[in-house]
């Protein structure tokens, strides 16, 4: 190999270094990516699970606290929820600072049957709706933890695998965090 090889796999292993270390010197917790194009222009995404300590997506790192099923968002169920469909919470700690502007990122909810939006999301200040809904008298078993953001969606009680998709590309796999 010439002095010019020997510099440049030198170059490459710095910049490999750099890359696991997070660039500041530390290494960097679990992010989940963005869809990967093969060279035949298929798609081939990197899930990241559910279950890993940290995630980033953008500028929020969080941890999916926890995935629920129950039949209504406190009292009220969406208008477009049928009967063979349940309420799907995904539960989020990140700062409360940050609840709002990362519910705005309304992560897709994709199931083995197709994908749903965000019907609401809630933290111990409230529940902000996102889709008409009515009062329906169900009680909602599920209560947000201090401190955490839950996202509600509607999906099919028979849906077998969940996914987030969030629409920069990033894709999480809850199905490890199903009851």
């Amino acid at each position: 190999m010439n002095r010019t090889g020997v510099s440049l796999c030198a170059a490459l292993l710095g910049v490999v270094v750099l890359l696991a270390s997070g660039c500041g010197g530390k290494p960097s917790g679990p992010v989940a990516a963005p869809a990967q194009t093969s060279q035949a222009g298929t798609t081939s995404p990197d899930v990241v699970p559910g279950n890993q300590a940290s995630i980033t997506v953008g500028e929020f790192t969080f941890r999916v606290l926890r995935v629920v099923a129950d039949t209504s968002i406190a009292g009220l169920a969406p208008l477009d929820m049928g009967s063979d469909d349940r309420i799907v919470f995904v539960e989020f700690q990140l700062p409360e600072g940050q609840h709002e502007a990362f519910a705005k990122l309304s992560p897709t909810l994709t199931t083995d049957s197709g994908s749903s939006d965000p019907a609401a999301w809630l933290n111990a200040s409230g529940i902000k709706t996102l889709t008409d809904a009515k009062m329906t008298g169900a009680e909602s078993k599920f209560t947000v933890a201090k401190g955490a953001i839950a996202l509600a969606y509607v999906a099919p009680k028979a849906s077998g695998q969940l996914r987030l998709d969030f629409p920069s590309g990033e894709k999480i796999d809850l199905t490890p965090l199903m009851p």
